[in-house]
């Protein structure tokens, strides 16, 4: 696997990993314009979620490729970028945890 800051190769500890080091998450959650992480807290963004949920039960991506699996994220489709009206209005998208650190992060990446 490659740091997605350095693009160092690395083994990760964990399936979620994406950095090689603490010094360069750290580098990388520094370069973040406004950290919206607490947000993700607020009982609006709960009701935000169980709506698009309810809307959305199954993973668009593997839809896409003709699976059927449940989603567990609500994904912003357009990177709010520490933009607060945009991270409270969306639009949302139903994606599978493999999908929303896999497929779209690759996705986002490539047009950054």
């Amino acid at each position: 696997m490659a740091c997605d800051l350095c693009d160092t190769a690395y083994v990760p500890h964990v399936p979620t990993q994406r950095y090689c080091s603490k010094f360069c998450r750290a580098k990388a959650d520094s370069r973040r314009p406004n950290d919206a992480r607490p947000l993700y807290k607020y009982a609006r963004w709960a009701r935000i979620r169980q709506a698009q949920f309810a809307a959305e039960p199954s993973c668009r991506f593997c839809l896409e490729g003709g699976q059927v699996t449940a989603a567990t994220v609500c994904d912003h489709v357009e990177p709010h970028r520490g933009d607060i009206e945009a991270f409270w209005t969306g639009p949302f998208q139903s994606l599978c945890v493999t999908c929303h650190n896999t497929t779209k992060q690759r996705y986002e990446r490539r047009a950054a």
